[in-house]
This record gives structure tokens, C-alpha cells and sequence, in this order.
């Protein structure tokens, strides 16, 4: 029984995942599935990834601490709510408590963080900028029309688009306040773990 237990378990182990909604081919495919295996975002039920349900930025906070526990070590931190619209009992309370304490997340103006509100491209990769340090990007060239030099996200898109995490919209482009799905989410991730 033990020997069909384990050989059981190993052949779940080699399976390959699989989602309805991301047929071979898609263009987050990768991403998805090395995401889903890694552990930073699972799917939403049903045997569904959606790629293109809008992501908050409670579930983006999440995921980057998944990231960081998988690549880097780090461990969540367990600490008092970091905003007054975030309660300590919440689900994602310590890993944004985590982002604050790391000064990888700041909130709005007003003090709170807004968790369930949906991520912009320029929050993400602001929120990505910070993370890796905020490296100078002096003399980066800026290629698109809709991302100006008093924006508080234009080093971190000049940033970005350096590293290969993005290319914009277009070749003029950025569309800094679409939001981010989860397709492109756990694409920019991936992308970042990787320099």
C-alpha cells in the first residue's frame, strides 16, 4: 500500500499543469505555469487561471511576498496593520505590513493603501523599482509619449523597459493607468525574478 501510495504521489508530482482557460500557445502560458509552481498564485477554481481577471493591489502585495519567500528567503513579517484601511485580522495584513516595513509600498496620499483597488502599470512597476532598490537610470532614453519626467513612476518605467520587464503598450506608448490582469502580472514577476 505504501509503495502504490508513493508512486501515486510521484506521478501527481510529474503532472503537468494545466488550466482550461490558458490553451498551449498563450502568451502568458509560461509565466502562468511557472508562477503555479513556484507557488506564487494558484488558479481561481474550477480548473481556471482567468489571465485576465484585474489583479488588486492586496493580491499584487501577495504574490511578491510569495516571490521572495520562494527566490530570496525573506519571511513574511507579522506586525501591526502598516494603514488604517488595512485591519490586522485581514488576509493579506502581514504581507503588506511586510512591503511597508520594506518601503516597497508607500499607500495613497490619504494614508491608506486601497487593497482592493486594481493595479495600474505604473503602480507595478513602481512597486517593482522599489523592490530591487531603485537603481539609477541616468542617461536611460524615455520612448514614450504618455510617461512624463515630473511623474512620480518615470524612473521606475525608464527602469523597466531597460530591463525587459515591459515594452509598453507600443513603441510610443506606456498606458500608465490601464490596470494589470493576472496575466500580466505573474508575466512582469517572472520576468523581474530573473535579472
Amino acid at each position: 500500500v505504501t509503495d502504490l501510495f508513493a508512486q501515486t504521489v510521484l506521478e501527481l508530482d510529474l503532472s503537468p499543469i494545466t488550466y482550461k482557460d490558458v490553451p498551449a500557445g498563450h502568451w502568458a502560458e509560461e509565466y502562468i505555469m511557472e508562477a503555479t509552481e513556484r507557488g506564487i498564485t494558484g488558479g481561481t477554481g474550477n480548473g481556471m487561471f482567468s489571465p485576465n481577471r484585474t489583479v488588486t493591489r492586496a493580491m499584487l502585495v501577495v504574490m511578491l511576498s510569495r516571490m521572495h519567500q520562494n527566490f530570496d528567503g525573506n519571511a513574511v513579517i507579522d506586525g501591526a496593520a502598516a494603514f488604517p484601511d488595512v485591519a490586522e485580522t485581514a488576509w493579506c495584513a502581514d504581507e503588506i505590513s511586510w512591503a511597508a516595513d520594506l518601503g516597497i509600498i508607500t499607500g495613497y496620499t490619504n494614508g491608506n493603501f486601497g487593497p482592493n483597488d486594481p493595479v495600474t502599470r505604473q503602480q507595478l512597476v513602481t512597486i517593482l523599482y522599489r523592490t530591487a532598490g531603485e537603481p539609477s537610470v541616468a542617461g536611460l532614453e524615455n520612448p514614450f509619449t504618455d510617461v512624463q519626467e515630473n511623474a512620480y513612476y518615470y524612473k521606475a518605467v525608464l527602469w523597466a523597459v531597460e530591463q525587459g520587464i515591459t515594452n509598453g503598450m507600443s513603441a510610443t506608448t506606456f498606458g500608465p493607468d490601464l490596470t494589470c490582469t493576472r496575466g500580466q502580472i505573474v508575466t512582469f514577476l517572472w520576468r523581474y525574478s530573473n535579472l
